[in-house]
């Protein structure tokens, strides 16, 4: 303890020193270096002056005072750097080498494929099967003689889209291309009448033959359904919201149930997903939550394994919606376009028990329980997650308030309200916003005559919307 003690005084010694005004300042420092590098110091030495916040002084209040000449300066700094050794951790020995022991090799991994695209069923089977996500061309999805889709035919086609958006009746025609359909960075659409439109009929009915005829192949003891999502229409420089790596399950435990999502790039650029291939395997089944955020080692490995897969255009990128995947928050330099699509199967039984556990009716959708009512109203339905898309992300009242107004011009009266603001500088002032969730058609149709329904929903159309062996 002398050393500490002699060192305290030094210390002390310097705070004089240093406080002082005199010219010598830096002599008297100088000295008191000198002094200082003399002593033997120990690791137990500069934890005690550690705890006193004694060498911290030292380090920073020496080195950084302006009073100080560059020589005096740099004495300080290699008298750091000299206690910074001792307190540093012993490294650890190398373990010795066993000469008599023979080199044993690492057994080598499956080699994981460079691209994703698959051009035959029995590839993309099994790539679904063993890396959780694959990307298919427009070539290998059905047709629809219902709809006199042609095999081969795009899924969704820019024309298309652009004569829905000018005649929804949530924008009353105003829309035209190049302005927004949704406020957010993700550009996920919130319209009841683009999830009930034909066009969206079509796809999800050739998407419902290319996974279950072509894909995943019949099997009589499961149930299988298509599932409603959304389209998105990123234009360019718009930015999304970052998603951290994670995986995606049902909003409500759902035992036995693989939900497969994905979209249809029909925009003239390549999209990218980034993913850990394979890593669905490890994922805890029946899990309920929906978005799932990662374990720090998952979040690890996936940080290492992690790859970037192509989506070109008018294809469809398929995958499991327990693989680990996020959603890079990077500015767009072109328009992106996609049509969501989602696909369930689960066994026959664990149906059964899970409709008779929750008193439910065989042909219930799990994952929607009132969706016949929402067919029949033309109502927005909500997400596999069971998220209704808004219209506007909730942060948006708190810093984008200015943001709303604009977009509720474009929209019909219905589907806009007044808010007040009930706090701040602000408090008191009405804004005209969005609704942040969509009404229904039928609604819609309330308010305003002129807007119509679209045609009933077909008995070929509803058979892939419910659980069902056929």
């Amino acid at each position: 303890m002398d050393s500490v003690r002699e060192l305290c005084s030094v210390a002390e010694a310097l705070r004089n020193a240093l406080s002082s005004s005199s010219p010598d300042s830096s002599g008297a420092v100088n000295d008191l270096l000198e002094r200082a590098g003399k002593y033997r110091i120990t690791a137990d030495t500069l934890r005690t002056l550690c705890a006193r916040n004694l060498l911290r002084f030292f380090n920073k209040a020496v080195i950084k005072h302006k009073g100080i000449d560059g020589d005096t300066r740099d004495k300080a700094r290699t008298l750091r750097r000299k206690w910074k050794a001792i307190l540093a951790p012993p490294a650890r020995p190398s373990p010795p080498i066993a000469h008599s022991a023979p080199t044993v090799k690492p057994k080598a991994k499956t080699a994981q494929p460079t691209s994703f695209f698959c051009t035959s069923p029995e590839t993309a089977r099994d790539y679904l099967k063993r890396y959780g996500v694959v990307v298919v061309p427009t070539a290998m999805i059905p047709g629809c003689e219902a709809t006199c889709a042609p095999e081969g035919s795009p899924l969704v086609t820019i024309t298309d889209f652009n004569a829905a958006l000018r005649s929804a009746p949530e924008m009353e025609g105003k829309w035209v291309p190049g302005s927004p359909i949704v406020l957010g960075g993700f550009a996920g659409s919130c319209f009841p009448s683009l999830q009930h439109h034909p066009m969206t009929r079509r796809a999800m009915m050739r998407f419902h033959g290319l996974m279950r005829r072509k894909i995943l192949g019949d099997d009589p003891k499961a149930v299988h359904w298509t599932l409603f999502d959304r389209y998105m229409c990123r234009l360019a420089g718009q930015q999304p919201t970052r998603e951290w790596a994670h995986r995606d399950h049902p909003k409500h435990r759902v035992p036995g149930i693989t939900t497969y999502g994905g979209w249809y790039n029909f925009s003239e650029m390549e999209q990218r997903f980034s993913c850990q291939p394979g890593s669905h395997l490890s994922a805890e089944e029946g899990r309920a939550g929906g978005f799932t955020k990662l374990s720090p080692d998952e979040r690890s490995a996936f940080n290492r394994a992690k790859v970037s897969v192509k989506v070109p255009p008018h294809c469809l990128i398929i995958f499991n919606e327990t693989i680990m995947h996020e959603v890079a928050g990077s500015k767009q330099r072109h328009t992106q376009l996609r049509l969501f699509t989602a696909y369930s199967r689960m066994h026959m039984d664990d149906y059964k028990d899970y409709c008779t556990k929750n008193g439910l009716p065989l042909g219930t959708n799990p994952l929607c329980p009132d969706l016949w009512k929402r067919l029949e109203d033309g109502d927005l339905i909500p997400l596999k997650s069971g998220q209704m898309p808004p219209s506007y992300p909730k942060l948006y009242w708190t810093f984008h308030r200015s943001k709303l107004g604009p977009f509720a011009a474009t929209l019909h009266p219905a589907c806009t309200t007044h808010r007040t603001v009930t706090s701040g500088a602000e408090a008191g002032k009405v804004y005209h916003v969005p609704k942040q969730i969509m009404p229904s058609i039928k609604y819609l149709h309330t308010q305003d005559p002129t807007v119509q329904m679209h045609a009933p929903y077909t008995q070929e159309q509803l058979s892939i919307l419910f659980p069902a062996t056929e």
